[in-house]
C-alpha cells in the first residue's frame, strides 16, 4: 500500500464496524505511538480482542497487523519528510536526514542512544534481576537463544557469562535451539532475547522447553507479549523500535545495559567462583594479546 494509511483510514471510516472504529480511533489519537506496539499490547490498548484487531486490518486491504505497521511507518515517515522540509532547525531527538550536519548527525545518534538507557533503568526493576540472577545460579545449564538480531545480543551475553561460568551455551541454529528444548529438564535456563518478544520461531521453541520444566528469562521491550506469558521472569530494556528500524542501535544498547545489570547481579551471588574463573581466562586470553 502506497497510500498514505490515515487517509484511507479516514475515507474507510464510516464503513467500519463499531469496534473497528474504536480501533481507528485509537489510531487517530496514537499515530507515533502505533508502530511500536505488539498487536497483543495495541489489542489490549484499544480495548478489543487480537481477532478484531486482524479484521481491522483486512477491512484496510491489509495482510495483517504487521502489514498495517509497516504502512504507519511509511506514512509516519513521508510526515516527517514534509515536515523537515518547512522547519527552520533541525529536532536534536528526530531520524537522521540527509541535510544534518556531521555534528547533528552525532548529537541525534547520541540522543538517541542516552534515552535507550534511560528508559531501560527505569523499567529494571531489582526484583526480577534477583529473581534472574537466582535462576542462573541454580540452573544446571544455560542455553542463551535469539532469532535476526537477536541472536547477536544472546551470542553477546554467552560470551560475557562464559568468562566466569562454563554452564553458559549459546545455540545458534534455530532448529538446534528446538532439539535442546526438547531435551531440557527442570534444571536448565533459557535465556532468551527477542524485542518483540513474538518471533514466530520463537514461539515454536518455547512451549517445549516449558513443558519440560525448564525456567525462562525473556529480555523484550513488551512485557504483555506472547513470549512473556511463557516466561518465568521478563526483564524489560528501553527504546521504542519501529518496522522500519529493526536492528537498530539504540534498541542493542538497550538490551546491552540489561545484560550488563544481569551479570552483575550474578557476579554478586556467586563472587569466588567468579573471580577465580575470571583470572584464569584472563591469563590464557593475556597470552593471545602482543
Amino acid at each position: 500500500m502506497t497510500e498514505n494509511i490515515f487517509d484511507v483510514l479516514t475515507k474507510k471510516y464510516t464503513q467500519l464496524t463499531k469496534t473497528e472504529r474504536k480501533v481507528a480511533d485509537f489510531v487517530f489519537a496514537n499515530k507515533a505511538a502505533v508502530q511500536y506496539y505488539s498487536i497483543a499490547s495495541f489489542a489490549e490498548n484499544c480495548g478489543v480482542g487480537e481477532a478484531s484487531v486482524f479484521r481491522f486490518c483486512k477491512s484496510l486491504s491489509l495482510g495483517g497487523y504487521n502489514e498495517f505497521k509497516l504502512a504507519v511507518a511509511r506514512s509516519l515517515m513521508q510526515n516527517e519528510v514534509y515536515n523537515e522540509k518547512t522547519e527552520k532547525a533541525p529536532s536534536m531527538f528526530g531520524k537522521v536526514v540527509a541535510t544534518d550536519s556531521f555534528s547533528d548527525l552525532c548529537q541525534k545518534l547520541y540522543n538517541s542512544q542516552v534515552s535507550a538507557l534511560s528508559q531501560t533503568i527505569d523499567l529494571a526493576k531489582a526484583s526480577d534481576f534477583e529473581r534472574a540472577s537466582t535462576l542462573l545460579t541454580a540452573a544446571k545449564r544455560v542455553f542463551c537463544f535469539g532469532q535476526g538480531n537477536s541472536l547477536i545480543l544472546a551470542m553477546i551475553a554467552w560470551s560475557r557469562f562464559i568468562s566466569v561460568s562454563k554452564k553458559f551455551y549459546c545455540v545458534e541454529d534455530a532448529h538446534l535451539q528446538a532439539t535442546n528444548a526438547a531435551l531440557c529438564d527442570e534444571e536448565d535456563v533459557i535465556l532468551v532475547f527477542s524485542y518483540s518478544g513474538s518471533t514466530r520461531d520463537m514461539m515454536d521453541i518455547l512451549p517445549a522447553a516449558k513443558k519440560n520444566g525448564a525456567r525462562i528469562i525473556l529480555v523484550t521491550r513488551f512485557e504483555n507479549s506472547p513470549a512473556a506469558k511463557l516466561a518465568d521472569v521478563v526483564l524489560m530494556c528501553g527504546s521504542n523500535e519501529g518496522p522500519l528500524q529493526v536492528g537498530s542501535m539504540a534498541a542493542k544498547v538497550a538490551q546491552l545495559m540489561v545484560i550488563d545489570i544481569l551479570f552483575n547481579e550474578y557476579w554478586i551471588k556467586n563472587e569466588q567462583e567468579c573471580a577465580q574463573n575470571t583470572e584464569a581466562t584472563a591469563q590464557i586470553i593475556s597470552k593471545k594479546l602482543i
